[in-house]
């Protein structure tokens, strides 16, 4: 009974230890807009997400959490180009980087509570960088190298067949889904809107079975972005938010 009961005390202090960690708190949703040109028409896709940013006070850092869903791109004939939900908070920090700029610390970009603030309260849209580069921080032994911001493309050459997942170059769509095809833009709005959920699942059903919608066996090895997929990047249901 003594042991039950100084297990049961160490929990309840570990969790008061954990919530008095937690410092500030930002949440907003925002709208990834894809623009595709096909044959001279534009294509585009959308989809909102929902991001959440937790300060943690005694390891000085924060954590995100966000749910949603990718961004799909409906090109005909031409197949279907999906923009995954990776790290959208990343996302939010290069792009609206005017309203407060992110730090570089050598190797480690950090986000200020002054940018979250600041893209929190902000409402409207910017065209999304396809890298961004910190200004003057760099140095010999660790170069200004620029920062991948798009998000990372995927397609199917068949949507049925899980094996047949592929990345797809932002500056090359053609490679993917033939001549006529290229990317136009991506636009990032922070908004007021819903939360787009769960409606990419009647594209891939496997989101709604739980079955993997790809096999990690046939991603290629130089596809880093890919190395740790798992179906989150196109479906996020629960996170902080619950679900």
């Amino acid at each position: 009974m003594f042991l039950l009961r100084a297990i049961s005390t160490a929990f309840f202090l570990s969790i008061l230890v954990f919530l008095a960690g937690c410092g500030r708190e930002w949440t907003w949703h925002q709208k990834l807009t894809v623009e595709v040109i096909v044959e001279g028409e534009i294509i585009t896709g959308s989809a909102v997400s929902a991001v959440r940013i937790v300060e943690d006070s005694f390891a000085s850092t924060e954590r995100a959490s966000f749910k949603g869903q990718a961004t799909v791109i409906d090109l005909g004939t031409r197949g279907k180009l999906f923009a995954l939900l990776q790290r959208p908070d990343l996302v939010a920090a290069y792009t609206f980087s005017t309203i407060a700029r992110p730090v570089n610390l050598g190797r480690v970009s950090i986000r200020t509570n002054a940018q979250w603030d600041g893209i929190a309260a902000f409402r409207g849209s910017r065209q999304i960088p396809s890298t961004f580069t910190f200004p003057g921080q760099g140095s010999k032994k660790v170069p200004n190298t620029p920062r991948r911001v798009y998000p990372t493309l995927v397609t199917f050459t068949d949507i049925t067949n899980p094996a047949t997942l592929k990345e797809v170059d932002p500056a090359n769509l053609a490679a993917s889904f033939g001549p006529g095809v290229r990317l136009s833009r991506m636009i990032l709005e922070v908004t007021d809107e819903p939360v787009t959920n769960g409606s990419i699942a009647t594209i891939l059903p496997c989101l709604k079975t739980g079955e993997p919608c790809f096999r990690k066996e046939n991603i290629s090895p130089a596809s880093e972005r890919l190395r740790y997929l798992s179906n989150n990047a196109f479906w996020t249901k629960c996170g902080f938010f619950g679900c």
